[in-house]
């Protein structure tokens, strides 16, 4: 079935079923040319054709309810820049990486010239692989910083990014010493990595990486002795990687258990605490610091998505949003180089669903961020996030 909507210039249609669906005008065929490594140029005049890559097409409700937002929420993109001569296709790749690439044939087949998506890790380096065969550049929703390089770009909200925001505070507010605790797997790792990266970048010191193994099991037979080690090695802050999924709660009441508060070290989480907001009441936690997208500009995005398709978003829908809209924009502006890295990365970024956010030369994403202190059950924002970023002179 066809959804349609309608800019100030142009009737788009949208329809996600088999293996791709269209959404805009003809394409112009001509004013395309390539500059190998960075991407190709395009005319602002002309049409230009990007694929849209999405998760739908699994028996996963789920991912297939967070398809169909990504795809409003690229639509809402869309509409917000009129002026931008973009024809955008959808492809399902049902969340499997050899689907994913064979969309990502497809849409190169028919003409794309950016892919905005997919959505995991391992789809986004097949896709990547797909699109580097002609010098296409790949936005992917994937926060996973170890798919980032060469033509594929992260635009999801990466463990550097928000250890870099809350640990800068931190160091600001006079802690300078830090350790980690975390789960031994991957995403325990690379958690781990950033927060050094981060650290090491404000001034901190890193005093260890202590893991636990990924089970409650594990979290209850190795916290305590971090909390005691931790508390007699200078540590003045302890990051925690886990969220409410992943072991927090549990986490929280060890720590309370153990008097982990008496020690003035000060608790800070790498990932959000707030979903699901009871997380906020758990006693061991009160009094932390987490990072969390600006919330002004989330309330504007999903207000403006609840009115135009009478449901609220998906909270992951947004980095579609993004990804479509610094395209749009560039477009917009009559930039030539709209689909390549080096313009895409321009340092006074992009206004998008939850704040200003900036593509970085790593090809990870930068976001704009608040600090939040838990405090009696809920949270206060300590920190608001920037309105934009400081562009450098020299």
């Amino acid at each position: 079935m066809a959804k349609r909507f309608t800019t100030g210039f142009t009737r788009r249609h949208a329809l996600l079923a088999g293996s791709a669906a269209t959404l805009g005008a003809c394409v112009d065929g001509g004013g395309v040319t390539t500059s190998a490594g960075d991407g190709p140029l395009t005319n602002p005049n002309q049409t230009t054709r990007i694929a849209l890559l999405v998760p739908a097409g699994t028996a996963d409700e789920n991912q297939n309810k967070l398809a169909d937002n990504l795809v409003r929420a690229a639509e809402l993109a869309l509409s917000d820049v009129p002026s931008a001569k973009l024809d955008m296709r959808v492809y399902s790749t049902a969340a499997n990486p050899e689907q994913a690439a064979g969309a990502a044939t497809q849409a190169l087949r028919e003409g794309a010239k950016l892919i905005v998506g997919p959505l995991l890790g391992e789809s986004a380096l097949a896709v990547g692989r797909v699109a580097a065969a002609r010098g296409i550049n790949v936005l992917t929703f994937s926060n996973n910083t170890n798919v980032a390089g060469g033509n594929i770009i992260t635009m999801g909200n990466s463990f550097g990014n928000a250890a870099d925001r809350l640990i800068g505070y931190a160091s600001a507010k006079g802690f300078k010493s830090l350790a980690v605790l975390g789960s031994d797997n991957a995403a325990g790792q690379l958690a781990a990595s950033a927060a050094r990266g981060a650290a090491g970048r404000s001034g901190v010191s890193f005093n260890g990486n202590f893991t636990y193994p990924f089970s409650p099991q594990g979290i209850q037979s190795t916290v305590p002795g971090v909390a005691a080690k931790v508390s007699g090695n200078g540590t003045q802050a302890l990051m925690l990687t886990a969220d409410s999924a992943t072991g927090l709660p549990q986490i929280g009441d060890i720590l309370r258990q153990v008097n982990f508060a008496e020690t003035g070290i000060k608790l800070l989480g790498l990932a959000r605490w707030d979903i699901p907001p009871t997380t906020l009441a758990n006693l061991g936690l009160q009094g932390g610091w987490f990072a969390i997208p600006d919330g002004r500009s989330i309330a504007v995005f999903n207000t403006r998505f609840t009115e135009k398709f009478s449901t609220a978003p998906h909270p992951l829908s947004g980095i579609a949003y993004d990804g479509v809209m610094a395209v749009a924009t560039l477009l917009a502006e009559g930039n030539r180089g709209a689909l390549q890295r080096s313009h895409l990365s321009r340092e006074t970024g992009f206004k998008g669903s939850a704040g200003a956010f900036r593509i970085l030369s790593n090809n990870t994403t930068q976001r704009v961020l608040s600090v939040a202190e838990v405090n009696n059950g809920t949270f206060r924002i300590i920190s608001n996030a920037a309105q934009g970023f400081a562009i450098s002179t020299s």
